[in-house]
């Protein structure tokens, strides 16, 4: 019987409260998981963390599922051919997964509008899965408050609080377990974002 492998792409430019809602969710629902880092390969406004430095974060949070091998972790890079993306994507499967027919599951915030995700249906088939299913994970409250102002979790909503030293509010978005991570990531590149 094929396996149910959640999968996750995400680029956690940092790990914030609704990606780690949506990875319980994944580990919850499948036998096996998989969060790929969606990187640019450079670093920007946009891209501020490397692969390594959200990796570290999420493997010391997910230690345990890492241990048991029912959470994996890799990156997979922007392309400008489409299918040459998915077909990444499919190799990184396989090599992780051990060439073998799955069921695969995509899980995503917005599957109407995702450009990523519209590539993966268009070409399905050259996945390697009997069975393919996409789940939305809604951002509806996906949202902080405070002082009656409600803030989205998101990472434009950090970078602005950040540039405007809003620790409490950023810290509210985060896992609590990794605050003292982000933070510090956050101080090493300091406040030009565009000069990483």
């Amino acid at each position: 019987m094929p396996k149910k492998i959640g999968i996750f792409i995400a680029r956690m430019n940092p790990p914030h409260k609704w990606h780690i809602k949506t990875i319980k969710k994944i580990l919850k629902e499948n036998d096996n998981s998989l969060i790929l880092f969606w990187s640019t390969n450079k670093k920007d406004e946009l891209n501020p963390f490397s692969y390594e430095e959200k990796n570290t974060i999420i493997e010391k949070y997910f230690e345990d599922f890492m241990k048991n091998n029912i959470l994996k972790i890799s990156f997979i890079d922007d392309h400008e051919s489409d299918e040459i993306w998915i077909k990444n994507l499919s190799e990184k499967i396989d090599n992780l997964f051990w060439k073998t027919w799955y069921k695969l599951k995509f899980y995503w915030g917005d599957l109407e509008n995702d450009s990523a995700i519209q590539v993966i249906k268009t070409f399905e088939k050259l996945l390697p899965a009997e069975t393919i299913l996409y789940k939305e994970i809604s951002r509806k409250n996906s949202f902080v408050v405070s002082r009656g102002e409600k803030y989205e979790i998101s990472w434009t909503q950090i970078r602005l609080l950040w540039k405007d030293k809003n620790l409490k509010i950023i810290k509210k978005m985060l896992e609590k377990d990794m605050q003292k991570d982000i933070i510090s990531l956050f101080k090493k590149y300091g406040d030009n974002w565009k000069n990483l």
